[in-house]
């Protein structure tokens, strides 16, 4: 366990890093390769970003204006303040538990494919770590912008933060899954240990996901106020 929490450290926060450095350099090569890295980031969020919205359509239809604009509560003036409420936590539950279940299906269950899975899940490290480093330097644009936003700030960068953990967390799990695959006489005893301690492992991921959802929520409530 030790040994894949380090990996999956090293390969989030590198990433991670790397992207908040990508996303203020300069130079055609770098640009050439933040673009490619931005569009895998999006092929593998696509597929559970369209259903969430197919999700939240079928709930509040009214808030789609076209089949390709959301709209936001805040540029729907006829919502009240408890229909705005409501919207936006029926909305952050639909991404909670879409969120947990790619976090489930894309950083750890691979990891039960001998070698490809391991492969996998640090590819998908790799990819979100960048996503996650570029996300969190746009949030610095709310620290410099006269006026400066320090609560918007906040709200962008804290479920950046907390989601990055509960990822370096479910990448653990997938890379220990991964690694019981390379003890072929010993196959079944490391898988039944890597699943129980990957259970473990997931109450702790469902809090962090939850804490990330609540601190959007919120976010969202101080940089788009809810109507009164």
């Amino acid at each position: 366990m030790k040994t894949a929490l380090v990996i999956a450290a090293l390969l989030y926060v590198a990433s991670f890093i790397l992207g908040w450095y990508m996303a203020n350099a300069q130079g055609i090569f770098v640009l050439e390769l933040r673009l490619g890295l931005s569009n895998a980031y999006a092929w593998l969020h696509e597929p559970f970003n369209t259903i969430s919205k197919a999700i939240i359509q079928s709930i509040f239809p009214s808030l789609f204006a076209t089949p390709q604009r959301y709209a936001l509560p805040s540029q729907t003036p006829s919502l009240s303040r408890t229909q705005t409420i409501e919207i936006f936590t029926v909305t952050m539950l639909v991404l909670f538990a879409i969120g947990l279940v790619y976090t489930f299906a894309v950083t750890t269950l691979p990891g039960v494919v001998p070698l490809v899975g391991g492969i996998i899940v640090g590819f998908v490290a790799v990819v979100d770590g960048i996503g996650f480093g570029i996300r969190g330097s746009g949030a610095m644009t709310y620290l410099e912008a006269p006026p400066p936003m320090p609560e918007a700030f906040l709200a962008v960068i804290v479920p950046v933060l907390l989601t990055l953990v509960a990822q370096i967390l479910s990448s653990t799990a997938g890379f220990r899954i991964a690694f019981a695959t390379f003890h072929a006489n010993l196959r079944t005893p490391n898988f039944k240990d890597a699943w129980r301690d990957d259970l473990k492992v997931y109450v702790l991921v469902i809090v962090l996901l939850g804490m990330a959802a609540v601190a959007e929520w919120l976010g969202y409530g101080i940089v788009i106020p809810f109507p009164y």
